[in-house]
């Protein structure tokens, strides 16, 4: 932490010397997942019913995967994309996304980043396999748990 966080009192201070091997990677998810494109903006980025998603990722822990998400106007369910973001060792990212169906020229979806351990994409990989079963793709009730959203982008559907 670059201070005390904002509510904390600083009681004492004891001095540490760290011994053995080199540090262990820190508890939290990566510093930023960014969508690059489409673009955040007003009026939203017009969008095919198919487009690539790209972004930017810094310290992405490993067993960690991106995944994006779609959210159909008036709906809270969030639509998984087929598989995780391909990440490059750059630090950036793309997703083949599906963006609404046939009939959806002219509404505003949201695209969704988020980043997933084992268990989050467990879950996604799960809802994937007995949506295509099933042909039924109601779309998850949420986030799953061990994903963190990062990014969310308007888009309009042309």
């Amino acid at each position: 932490l670059p201070g005390i966080p904002a509510g904390a009192r600083l009681y004492a201070k004891v001095p540490v010397i760290r011994q053995g091997g080199p540090a262990s990677p820190p508890p939290s998810g990566p510093g930023q997942v960014q969508i690059t494109v489409p673009g955040r903006q007003t009026p939203p980025a017009m969008v095919a019913q198919a487009v690539v998603v790209q972004g930017t990722v810094q310290d992405l822990r490993a067993g960690q995967e991106i995944w994006v998400f779609t959210q159909s106007p008036g709906s809270s369910r969030l639509n998984p994309q087929p598989q995780a973001a391909v990440v490059n060792s750059a630090g950036s990212w793309t997703s083949q996304t599906f963006v609404g169906s046939g009939g959806d020229a002219g509404k505003q979806f949201q695209i969704l980043a988020v980043t997933a351990d084992a268990a989050a994409v467990n879950t996604i990989t799960g809802y994937l396999a007995r949506a295509h079963q099933t042909g039924n793709y109601p779309g998850l009730p949420g986030i799953p748990a061990g994903a963190r959203l990062y990014a969310k982008v308007p888009v309009i559907r042309t």
